[in-house]
């Protein structure tokens, strides 16, 4: 988000970039902070599907933009999807397994992660070499989409979630 969203801003001849990044930053932190509730209240299949429908709106809001204030609502979106889509999808992956894998699990979700991002990042640079900046965005939402396919074809019992 950070490295894009003034590429995007730039592209397009707008300002207020900075704006964007902060209601992304904004958004993220305070779900973050009172989001854990949301886990336990709803669960973590639920919550999780939810982020990443919000996530996927923010993301296609940012590529669709037609505004800077529409992007600073997109920013806020992806933010708000984001920021629980992680600890929830590793708590999901960690109570599939026994007890005794548990650890191995969390090292082993997060070396994915890092991973990823390794990965991504050349990709989605190439992405903009060749086409706008804002593809970026589209590139996040096709993420988000398969992503909530993952979750929508997975069965789990959520023990978590409190009736």
């Amino acid at each position: 988000m950070s490295g894009f969203i003034t590429l995007a801003f730039e592209a397009r001849a707008w300002h207020g970039a900075g704006a964007a990044l902060l209601a992304f930053s904004a958004a993220f932190i305070t779900v973050r902070l009172v989001g854990a509730r949301l886990i336990l209240r709803y669960g973590l299949m639920t919550v999780s599907r939810i982020s990443c429908m919000i996530l996927l709106a923010g993301q296609l809001s940012l590529f669709l933009a037609t505004s800077q204030w529409l992007s600073v609502l997109g920013a806020i979106a992806s933010g708000i999807g984001y920021s629980l889509v992680f600890p929830a999808m590793g708590i999901i992956s960690m109570n599939a397994l026994p007890v005794q894998f548990k650890g191995r699990v969390i090292g082993l979700y997060s070396a994915f992660f890092d991973g990823s991002l390794a990965i991504t990042g050349p990709i989605v640079g190439m992405l903009v070499a060749k086409f706008d900046a804002d593809m970026i965005y589209l590139f996040g939402a096709f993420g988000a989409a398969s992503s909530l396919g993952l979750l929508l074809s997975i069965h789990y019992h959520d023990s978590n979630r409190n009736p």
